[in-house]
């Protein structure tokens, strides 16, 4: 009974960031990134060693027997970037209209998700060190190793899931212009669940192997770096097709027409995005879970010590 709660724990906890990491990906725009590569850069390492370094301080310095590598190992915990906080606050910005024109999503999602792989690397990089399991040098390129995995299987099953399912726009330009609409709508439909079943049980599939061998980096990894390729090479295509064609399908932002704009409004990154809203206090109320109140009690005053590091890192932060 016990080990079933704890698979459904596992399950509902890991479905909620898969969707939050495929959503990420999905808003993530190629022009943009590559304009504003140089700013992901600074604005995910400068914070992240700055709140890391900062922490891992006053950690040292305040709690007892706390040695330097335990204080970086806690520096590095905090300094990670929550994505089920920002990609949610992202997501009213741009119901609201904000934050498209300039690349603030694609800037603050791929920021954050760089800050997370350098904060986990990073972490584990020093308890394999405390742990005396490998020397620095090991440790640094196992890291490398696990980083270029993940990297390689979200390559591999975004490349995949552009070309699965196939596009069928070709089916219906033969057809008369009334049957030909009708048509559009379904196809459009049809594809667009095929997409996000296959995009989510990839993802969901990712994810738990990946926690369940020991490598927590390349899950997330994947999951974003797929929904990534993917959707721009959706886009592509869909542009080739336009070309090919010349329907009433427009990859342009400024397009005029009521059914381009529909067919623009990018069906599923909606779909991850309704999911997304459905589960997402099954996150936050499985963290309560994972509180072990019993322990909190018996060691409050490590735990208040504890929450003054924490609130020194997010002034820092700040």
């Amino acid at each position: 009974m016990q080990s079933v709660q704890r698979f459904n724990h596992y399950a509902f906890r890991y479905t909620a960031f898969v969707l939050i990491f495929i959503k990420g990906g999905l808003e993530l725009d190629a022009i943009q990134l590559r304009r504003l590569s140089g700013v992901v850069a600074k604005l995910a390492l400068l914070p992240c060693i700055a709140e890391a370094a900062t922490s891992a301080i006053v950690a040292h310095l305040i709690l007892p027997g706390f040695s330097w590598q335990w204080s970086l190992t806690l520096g590095f915990t905090l300094s990670a970037v929550s994505p089920a906080i920002l990609v949610s606050g992202l997501f009213q910005l741009k119901r609201s209209g904000y934050s498209e024109v300039k690349g603030v999503n694609t800037l603050l999602i791929a920021a954050s998700s760089l800050d997370n792989i350098v904060s986990i690397c990073a972490f584990r990089i020093v308890i394999g060190n405390i742990s005396m399991r490998s020397t620095m040098a090991i440790s640094i390129l196992q890291v490398f190793i696990i980083v270029s995995i993940g990297t390689l299987m979200g390559v591999i099953w975004g490349f995949f899931l552009i070309f699965v399912p196939p596009s069928p726009w070709a089916m219906i330009y033969k057809k008369p212009k009334t049957e030909n609409t009708i048509a559009l709508q379904r196809l459009n439909w049809l594809i667009t669940a095929k997409r996000s079943f296959l995009l989510g049980t990839g993802g969901f599939l990712l994810m738990m192997g990946s926690e369940k061998y020991g490598y927590p980096v390349v899950g997330p990894l994947a999951c974003i770096i797929s929904a990534f390729v993917a959707s721009t090479g959706w886009r592509w295509r869909l542009k080739m097709q336009n070309d090919r064609n010349n329907p009433k399908i427009s990859v342009d932002e400024n397009c005029d027409d009521e059914n381009d704009q529909e067919l623009q409004g990018k069906p599923v990154e909606k779909v991850f995005e309704y999911m997304w809203d459905v589960l997402q206090p099954t996150v936050f109320a499985f963290l309560g879970t994972a509180i072990e109140t019993d322990l909190l009690i018996e060691h409050y005053i490590v735990v208040l010590e504890g929450l003054l590091v924490v609130t020194i890192g997010i002034a820092v932060c700040i």
